[in-house]
């Protein structure tokens, strides 16, 4: 009578050990599954309407780097404000197109970033951050 419990504890670490050997086994497999274009609830808006978001801002990375470099040529501290400042205003522009707060465009911005999502032509968000060199008149 007092080998039974024993036993049981066994069987119960035995099942234990190989739960964990099966997750260890089955982890690799599930990471490698492609997930869907899903958010979760933490930005109130569809993830379709997340992407579209996310093409608008990559698209228009392209431009605003490229007026900044026009209109502060040598200086990548100045070009990078410039960018920064037009960016900002097309948030603004997305979120209102869009019916979206600032803030959810900024979150899309930043989920996309970390996510290295992609627009529709296979582009990414540059990240990248210029060292502090303000010019001094």
């Amino acid at each position: 009578m007092s080998q039974r419990p024993f036993f049981v504890l066994l069987r119960c670490v035995a099942l234990m050990i190989s739960v964990a050997l099966l997750y260890a086994c089955l982890k690799p497999l599930l990471a490698a599954i492609e997930r869907p274009r899903t958010l979760g609830t933490d930005l109130d808006i569809s993830a379709d309407d997340a992407h579209v978001a996310f093409d608008q801002l990559v698209r228009a990375e392209t431009s605003s780097r490229l007026r900044a470099r026009e209109r502060f040529p040598g200086h990548a501290w100045s070009q990078q404000d410039d960018e920064a400042q037009f960016m900002r205003g097309h948030a603004r522009r997305i979120g209102q197109s869009m019916g979206l707060t600032l803030s959810q465009v900024y979150l899309v911005m930043d989920r996309g970033l970390r996510e290295r999502w992609v627009d529709d032509k296979g582009r990414r968000l540059k990240t990248r951050v210029v060292p502090l060199n303000p010019r001094i008149r």
